[in-house]
């Protein structure tokens, strides 16, 4: 699970741990995310909580972690995208991205490809996205560029609307499988 240092991913985290499930919690605040695990394992002793250090902003990120993700971890029941952010002005990632698009989708996009073939039968892929996308536009020609004024409602909104566009094209690219592809809106 991505992004479990705060809100819906951190309580995400403590229920599956104490469900008994072995939790990896990818983050990029290592740190934070040790004092989560240390949390985790106070409230359920026998938990099997990992973390691992995941900037979903690089790429090359993305894959060291996916890459520690397989050495460790033979199969992945559940997969969930769930770490997200909103920058109020435009920022490029490492990867010259705009960092919104590049943290909300491009990260999860390639580490749900990374780790596809490591999913359970019968495992789920869950990306938390947004009612935002109803209002998202996608322009992929423009995506990276900075619009005057820059807009960050409507970069979150089009980050999310590439969750949800990505979880369709899952669902039917693992269609006949035991494995789904599911995207929520959390509230």
């Amino acid at each position: 699970i991505t992004g479990t240092t705060h809100g819906i991913g951190r309580v995400t985290a403590r229920e599956l741990a104490a469900a008994n499930f072995t939790v990896v919690m990818l983050c990029r605040d290592i740190e934070a995310a040790t004092e989560v695990r240390e949390e985790i394992l106070r409230a359920v002793p026998s938990a099997r909580v990992h973390a691992l250090r995941c900037d979903l902003a690089s790429l090359a990120s993305v894959r060291a972690c996916a890459e520690d993700v397989r050495r460790n971890f033979a199969s992945i029941a559940l997969l969930i995208n769930n770490a997200g952010m909103a920058s109020t002005r435009h920022r490029m990632s490492v990867d010259g991205h705009e960092l919104t698009f590049a943290s909300n989708h491009l990260g999860p996009f390639l580490l749900t490809g990374l780790l596809l073939d490591r999913i359970d039968a019968g495992g789920r892929i869950v990306n938390v996205a947004s009612r935002a996308h109803y209002r998202g536009v996608m322009d992929l020609e423009n995506i990276d560029k900075a619009q005057a004024p820059y807009d960050a409602r409507a970069a979150y909104a089009r980050s999310k609307l590439a969750n949800v566009l990505h979880t369709f094209a899952l669902a039917r690219r693992v269609a006949g499988t035991e494995v789904t592809a599911n995207c929520l809106h959390p509230g």
